[in-house]
């Protein structure tokens, strides 16, 4: 899915991200480069995006810092509620959502295509949003370094 940033608030021009499926040596994104396109009658030139490596955000834990495949095993939490389970499956497992037969009174399950009735939390900054939202101050700092090793350290 491509990326797609205005580069200034009042200004004609856009930015727009795209991967390029390649070989390691790059050949695709070297034929790219410099080549035009058409979007919309605009009249595009291909240039390639500098390499900026930020810091891996787990998509198993959806912690900052590491990469998902650094565990051994498979731990999963829901990116909606940070519980136990993928976030395929939470309304399944999700014990606001998936309801309770044995309460009195019962509380009954959420119903398909109705948004769940609880707020999502953010495993990192503790606030009510999932923990990939890019308006969160962890996403916000994905390339800063410094400010990751400030905040682990416990001085934020």
């Amino acid at each position: 899915k491509p990326c797609i940033m205005c580069n200034l608030q009042h200004s004609d021009t856009t930015t727009i991200w795209f991967d390029v499926w390649d070989s390691q040596s790059g050949a695709s994104a070297k034929k790219l480069k410099n080549q035009h396109m058409s979007i919309n009658n605009a009249h595009c030139l291909i240039q390639l995006a500098k390499a900026h490596s930020g810091i891996p955000q787990c998509q198993c834990c959806w912690c900052w810092r590491h990469p998902s495949n650094t565990y051994k095993t498979q731990v999963i939490k829901c990116l909606l509620c940070t519980g136990p389970h993928s976030e395929a499956h939470h309304r399944k497992y999700c014990g606001t959502c998936k309801g309770n037969a044995k309460a009195t009174p019962p509380i009954p399950p959420t119903e398909a295509g109705i948004p769940c009735p609880h707020n999502s939390h953010c495993i990192n900054c503790k606030s009510k949003h999932m923990a990939n939202n890019c308006y969160c101050k962890y996403w916000h700092h994905r390339f800063d370094t410094n400010w990751f090793i400030h905040v682990c350290s416990g001085s934020a």
